[in-house]
């Protein structure tokens, strides 16, 4: 019995020591790396760049090796007596001067203070590699629209010339607009250059206008730019006066409100409360999925690769309503509600056929509160047109049309007063004054003549640069 005593107690002490031994003394997990996916593939030598590690034990010491063309440019390494559970590695820089291109490969080892491995510790390496870029990407305009106006819009193809270019933005000073690569056939670039064009947007809301172009490289390398449009600062905005009667709400609201999914017309004390919340409530519903339509599904697919037609979606068709009407609601001789008009209404026959003026791409197509039966359509450089109240349409979202198709038909769906076409023109998500993009003389200047010139301007320089070489 003493015996087996013994031996239970040399088994449990064994056993004790070993747990001991592997997971205090001896403990074999190796220093963890933090992922790789936060390092940028360019450096521009200016920011310092760092890998961290962590280890229950402590981290011991670090090596860094840096190679250039499988040759050790430079090393280094440290014990670290502190024993850091959390350390953070600064990339070395190098001390002699290096051509942008230039790839750089580190090695770096981190050992830990575990006894394993005959006491040298448990060791993680890694490879980083990195390509230097020095230099800020340069902005070249080719051309532009020859001004803008407050709650218009304005177009501009540039060309960036970069290693490795990360994103291309433009600025009306409070909103951001992004820039879609274009591509002119027969125009050779050089293969660090690109031709970006975007139209930009000076909303209604906006009182000022400051224009500029950003480029940032892949090695937080940047360049702006100001886009120094001249401006028209005045904004056509029409005063009306719109009298809510009691028996056009009753038939109107009722509806209206079943096409509302979760509301009923039961469900509010009286008109006025149905009223507004169709008015402001739904109104704002539409904006949020016209604007995630209008920014989050659009594309570097062009449809107006060369131009566009001035938009003209119905014919023989009478301007009911203008882009920027400030409308006052009153009922019952008070005011319940103002709002600005943010497209052009049209009105023809009953049910008349709304032709497409341009080609483009179906981003949304469904009924929407306020707008009714509504269709978004996607054209190129961040613009869309979208066609509300319609009585009828057969397209889906994902289909493409060309200039002359059938969007759908005229109706009074949603909050319409009869039977007519609301019309938007929408350049990421900020609604722009229609009346310039139905205007001819306009389209010709501001967008048509920018594509010519820009092409006109390539077409020069892919000549200077034949005559140069």
């Amino acid at each position: 019995m003493r015996n087996l005593v013994i031996a239970v107690f040399v088994a449990c002490l064994g056993a004790v020591l070993y747990l001991v031994l592997n997971f205090f003394v001896f403990e074999r997990q190796k220093p963890i790396f933090q992922s790789l996916s936060s390092l940028p593939t360019h450096w521009n030598l200016k920011d310092d760049l760092s890998l961290r590690f962590s280890d229950e034990s402590g981290i011991r010491s670090y090596s860094v090796e840096v190679l250039l063309d499988s040759q050790i440019l430079f090393s280094q390494g440290e014990v670290v007596l502190n024993k850091p559970k959390n350390f953070t590695l600064s990339l070395p820089k190098p001390l002699t001067e290096l051509k942008d291109g230039t790839t750089l490969v580190y090695k770096v080892c981190v050992s830990d203070w575990s006894n394993t491995n005959f006491f040298a510790g448990n060791t993680t390496c890694v490879d980083v590699s990195l390509i230097i870029d020095t230099s800020a990407p340069q902005i070249e305009i080719l051309a532009r629209s020859p001004k803008i106006s407050r709650s218009g819009s304005a177009f501009v193809l540039f060309k960036v010339k970069d290693l490795a270019l990360d994103s291309v933005t433009l600025s009306n000073g409070k909103n951001e607009f992004r820039a879609f690569r274009h591509h002119f056939d027969g125009i050779v670039l050089a293969p660090d250059e690109a031709v970006y064009g975007a139209f930009v947007a000076w909303p209604l809301e906006n009182v000022l206008f400051e224009g500029r172009i950003k480029a940032v490289d892949k090695a937080a390398n940047s360049a702006q730019i100001a886009l120094n449009f001249p401006k028209n600062l005045t904004a056509p905005i029409r005063k009306s006066n719109i009298r809510l009667k009691p028996e056009f709400l009753e038939s109107k609201l009722r509806s209206l409100l079943e096409q509302i999914s979760n509301v009923s017309y039961e469900g509010f004390a009286d008109d006025k409360e149905r009223f507004l919340f169709i008015n402001e409530q739904a109104r704002s519903r539409d904006s949020k999925q016209i604007l995630e339509a209008t920014t989050t599904t659009i594309s570097n697919k062009s449809y107006i690769p060369y131009g566009i037609s001035p938009f003209s979606a119905l014919k023989n068709a009478v301007v009911v309503g203008y882009f920027g009407d400030e409308r006052s609601y009153y009922l019952d001789k008070n005011l319940v509600s103002v709002v600005y008009h943010m497209g052009l209404d049209l009105a023809s026959v009953r049910n008349a056929p709304i032709f497409a003026s341009n080609g483009g791409v179906v981003i949304l197509r469904q009924y929407l509160g306020l707008h009714g039966n509504t269709a978004v359509i996607y054209h190129g450089f961040g613009l869309s047109s979208l066609y509300a109240h319609m009585s009828d349409s057969t397209l889906k979202v994902g289909d493409e049309i060309e200039s002359g198709d059938i969007i759908g038909y005229t109706g009074s769906s949603g909050w319409a007063f009869g039977d007519h076409l609301h019309l938007e023109i929408l350049v990421q998500g900020h609604a722009v004054s229609v009346q310039e993009w139905s205007n001819p003389k306009w389209v010709q200047e501001s967008i048509n003549a920018v594509f010519e010139q820009a092409r006109a301007r390539l077409l020069e320089q892919n000549m200077l640069r034949g005559q140069a070489k």
